[in-house]
């Protein structure tokens, strides 16, 4: 099973590391470096937590605290600066801090009630979503999708990046004891959660005036930043297989 998932990841980091490098031809020194960096980053994260999950869910367990924890903080650094147009928003960060402590309490119910599979599971499934989601959207996107929220996102890329999910999970539904006509469910699932909490966070940034909700992560910017779709899937596959 690991020799299968490993192979998987690779065969989809490759497909994406020849995107970029096509992506990288008219580009500027400094934009094809950031890539680079970002897609070496986000390559070592995923190995961290599938890994972790593979060793034992409550080593992924350990990994989805760390990064409630961290987001957390995140979440209130930004509402502290509040560099947006308008300097104070007490309804909008309360109720977004309070869904936040839901949705990370929620995660951590996720990790800790699905097994090491499952969990591998869901986490390729949107790593598929954002990962395809930005090289489409660098090598064809054209037509924006929310330019206001997220002015990068494409029509584009969010197609691609749902069908590289739903290819995802129909690849991967072993790993879960889903069938067929499952895994096209949860794919579908998945991919709306995961857009819902990317544009559900990058609203939260532009109403305070940020661009990144921190730079733990080169070429990412913060934990929120990087999983924000994770937080808004988990629990949403929770609540579907319940």
């Amino acid at each position: 099973m690991m020799l299968g998932i490993f192979g998987f990841m690779w065969a989809c980091f490759s497909v994406g590391a020849l995107a970029i490098h096509r992506a990288n031809r008219h580009a500027e020194p400094a934009a094809r470096r950031d890539r680079w960096v970002k897609y070496a980053v986000y390559l070592l994260t995923v190995h961290v937590l599938v890994g972790s999950a593979l060793a034992g869910p409550l080593y992924f367990q350990a990994l989805a605290a760390l990064i409630a924890a961290v987001g957390a903080f995140e979440l209130v650094q930004v509402a502290l600066r509040n560099n947006g147009p308008r300097k104070t928003f007490p309804p909008v960060t309360l109720f977004s801090f309070g869904l936040y402590l839901t949705l990370a309490y929620c995660l951590l119910l996720f990790s800790s009630q699905t097994n090491s599979g499952t969990i591998v599971f869901v986490y390729l499934v949107i790593v598929a979503l954002d990962g395809f989601s930005q090289v489409i959207g660098e090598l064809i996107g054209s037509h924006p999708l929310a330019p206001k929220l997220s002015p990068k996102k494409t029509v584009e890329g969010a197609a691609g990046g749902i069908a590289a999910a739903i290819v995802t999970a129909v690849a991967l539904r072993s790993l879960a004891e889903f069938s067929l006509s499952q895994a096209l469910v949860a794919g579908c699932l998945l991919s709306a959660a995961g857009f819902i909490g990317d544009l559900s966070a990058s609203y939260f940034k532009r109403l305070h005036g940020v661009k990144d909700f921190g730079r733990i992560l080169p070429g990412h910017g913060g934990v929120l930043d990087r999983f924000d779709s994770l937080l808004a899937a988990a629990p949403a596959f929770l609540l579907w297989v319940r």
